[in-house]
């Protein structure tokens, strides 16, 4: 199955919706134009050049753009999630991409 041309401009949405903060991945794709389709091939795209994590709280993704100075291991990000005053418990579901 091949996927669309990636397109530049919804790869320059991505890097304007994203930041270095936590945020809802719902509201994150509401300012990304485009089909779930084309969004996937650019966000596969982007991996090989940016680290992005995904984190799934309570089966409510979140999404936040990591520079290369700002790679974090698994136990890093949740304990900067429980700063953030998440719970323990929903810590535990962490997902990086």
């Amino acid at each position: 199955m091949s996927h669309p041309t990636p397109d530049p401009d919804i790869r320059a949405a991505i890097l304007n919706a994203l930041t270095d903060e936590y945020q809802p991945w719902a509201a994150v794709r509401r300012r990304i134009p485009g089909s779930d389709e084309t969004l996937t091939a650019v966000l596969h795209e982007m991996f090989e050049d940016y680290r992005l994590t995904l984190m799934k709280i309570s089966g409510s993704p979140i999404v936040r753009l990591v520079s290369d100075l700002d790679l974090m291991g698994a136990a890093a990000e949740r304990d900067r999630l429980r700063q953030m005053g998440w719970p323990r418990s929903r810590c535990r579901e962490f997902l990086a991409v």
